[in-house]
């Protein structure tokens, strides 16, 4: 597929954070979405080249968006254990904007 993108997280002080860049490797619009993870910086659960792969699968229901994530293919069980505490945090606060 090709493509590609780079995340440079940042603190809320404004201070760098972790770099995170992948490859996508399926896109069918509207549907589904599949690209790889990988830290390009030190990560406390995550090294410099560890890749992972995210499939995000978007279904229409009652007129509003469901999304399914799934990220697979992590190194250890405390990785993963990490990425979905992250993954909860940004959808709690997804929501939080939404219901604004």
């Amino acid at each position: 597929m090709g493509g590609g993108y780079r995340i440079n997280m940042r603190g809320t002080d404004g201070s760098s954070g972790p770099i995170i860049a992948g490859i996508y490797r399926e896109i069918v619009r509207p549907e589904r979405l599949v690209f790889t993870w990988a830290w390009q910086t030190g990560h406390s659960q995550g090294m410099p080249g560890d890749e992972t792969v995210i499939t995000l699968i978007f279904r229409e229901r009652g007129g509003k968006t469901e999304m399914t994530l799934r990220h697979e293919g992590f190194p250890t069980k405390e990785s993963r254990d990490s990425h979905d505490m992250g993954w909860n945090g940004s959808f709690d606060k997804l929501a939080e904007i939404l219901a604004a």
